[in-house]
This record gives C-alpha cells, structure tokens and sequence, in this order.
C-alpha cells in the first residue's frame, strides 16, 4: 500500500495540554484532489482512513508516528488499488490515541 506524506508540515506550535484536531477537507465537495489538515499535539501515532457509505475502507491515506504539530495530506480520490471511486459521499476518519473523529466528504467525479 502506498502512503501519503505530509506536504506541510509546522512544529513551532505551544499546545496547552493533549490537543488533537482534524479540520474539514478542502475542497468539499471535490473533483481530483482534496486536501487534510491535522494537529497532534505529542508525538503520537497517527491513523487516517476514507470509507464509503457502506462503511468498508476503501483507501489508508496515512498509517505513522509523528511529532507535535500541524500536518496536511492530498487524497486524488483513489482507493488503496488507485483505482478511481466512484461519485459519493465518502467519511475520512483520524485516530490518534484516544481520539476519534470523522468527516464527510463528496467525491464528484
């Protein structure tokens, strides 16, 4: 399986106590490429996934540990085959430790 790199990356950041975030994808809904953004606030394992509206996995965008600070990956709208998804809405879900979170995103192709 291929994975994502971060293509931005800040760790100026002074967090006050364990802070983790994943900001709505942009564009949404999106056509060849969307981009998302997550903070972690310690060095912490870090696991994002799209599913469908069935709830099967349909692409690992990132499985890695990283360092305090703001990251962002690209998803081209392709599953873990790269085969390109159909139209949809598609849910984009972080793990970090004990934080859980999930958002929608429309695929329009």
């Amino acid at each position: 399986m291929k994975q994502n790199e971060p293509n931005s990356v800040s760790n100026n950041i002074q967090f006050q106590g364990p802070t983790f975030y994943i900001q709505q994808n942009y564009p949404n809904p999106f056509n060849s490429s969307t981009k998302i953004s997550f903070r972690i606030s310690k060095t912490i394992s870090v696991n994002i996934k799209a599913f469908n509206i069935l709830g099967k996995e349909v692409k690992l965008l990132l499985e890695k540990e990283y360092p305090a600070g703001e990251y962002s990956i690209d998803w081209d709208g392709t599953d873990d085959n790269g085969n390109i998804l159909n139209s949809g809405v598609y849910f984009i879900t972080m793990e970090a430790e004990n934080f859980h979170r999930t958002i929608k995103t429309i695929l329009i192709k």
